[in-house]
């Protein structure tokens, strides 16, 4: 698959929309959801998020799909993200960095005050039992 969206247009549509496996991982362990995250095309990654099954996938670094995102300070894709699961926001990567964190070590200040609000709000919902018991 090209990182270009040119490429992507091109080459990756047509093959991904006649069924191949989204799934399959390179070298690095990344699948092509890891390099659609990687390209300047939303519409294409989210084509790819809706159609993607295993969501929490890792690289051979432990690093998520949410993680990449947030490496690129790329908002858009991260909203994408965290609105098809929120349970992205906890995972940390091999290092025992979350997403947060390394927006900040890319020097991404909006993205993660943005992932930080996220977790913040997360944390702060009640569980099922507490919703039921009004505790």
């Amino acid at each position: 698959i090209s990182y270009s969206v040119t490429g992507v247009q091109t080459c990756a549509l047509p093959i991904f929309a006649r069924g191949a496996n989204l799934n399959i991982k390179n070298h690095f362990g990344e699948t092509a959801l890891f390099y659609s995250v990687n390209c300047h095309d939303n519409k294409f990654f989210e084509w790819m998020l809706q159609r993607y099954d295993e969501i929490f996938d890792v690289d051979n670094r432990g690093a998520s799909i949410l993680m990449t995102a947030a490496r690129n300070g790329d908002l858009e894709k991260i909203k994408l993200i965290i609105a098809k699961d929120k349970r992205l926001l906890n995972l940390k990567d091999g290092d025992g960095n979350t997403a947060e964190v390394l927006a900040l070590s890319r020097k991404h200040d909006q993205v993660a005050a943005f992932l930080k609000d996220c977790v913040l709000k997360q944390s702060s919902v009640p569980s099922g039992a507490e919703k039921m018991t009004g505790k």
